[in-house]
């Protein structure tokens, strides 16, 4: 199977494939362990409206890794930002978080917006999403506050985010992303 057919196929079941799933313990391990974690936007439920269970019931988890073998048999069945269906999230955090805002009451994220050009991705939002991932997981931030990083294809323009689980004192991680 193709990694685009793959990750199609976990993006329509929103489970990932079993021999992405594997609990090797073997390997490179990374400092702390990952999660993916996918979504897609109820049809006509906005975010404003959406309670924090009903987000959760369509939250799906697409396996955790703690290496860099298990990050990459994951990673290569996702599809890339500009091969993504409309109204769909992917996320990576921490292991032990999850992409909800209810987890971080004090924390906050930084958001990079990219315009659609005639109805097309911009071309740098895979590579950005792609070096976002590996700086996270890579634990290339000094700021330890980093829990995670998001990419959203939407309608009208596709975000990115980088999350923090504290908002209250971040000089140091403003300086890093500077």
């Amino acid at each position: 199977m193709s990694d685009t057919a793959a990750a199609t196929s976990a993006e329509q079941n929103a489970e990932v494939p079993k021999e992405a799933a594997s609990n090797d313990t073997t390997g490179h391990p990374l400092e702390t362990g990952w999660t993916f974690w996918f979504d897609k936007k109820i049809e006509n439920k906005s975010h404003a409206v959406m309670k924090a269970s009903t987000y959760f019931d369509h939250l799906k988890n697409l396996g955790s890794f703690r290496t860099i073998e298990e990050f990459w048999d994951l990673y290569s069945q996702l599809s890339r930002p500009y091969d993504m269906h409309q109204s769909t999230t992917y996320h990576v955090f921490r292991e032990g978080y999850m992409p909800m805002w209810e987890t971080f009451p004090h924390g906050g994220a930084w958001i990079i917006r990219f315009k659609k050009q005639n109805h097309h991705p911009s071309p740098n939002l895979s590579k950005c999403w792609e070096e976002l991932v590996l700086a996270c997981v890579g634990e290339a931030f000094a700021e330890p506050d980093l829990v995670g990083v998001m990419v959203s294809v939407k309608p009208k323009e596709d975000i990115i985010q980088i999350w923090n689980k504290d908002n209250e004192d971040n000089e140091s991680v403003k300086d890093e992303l500077g």
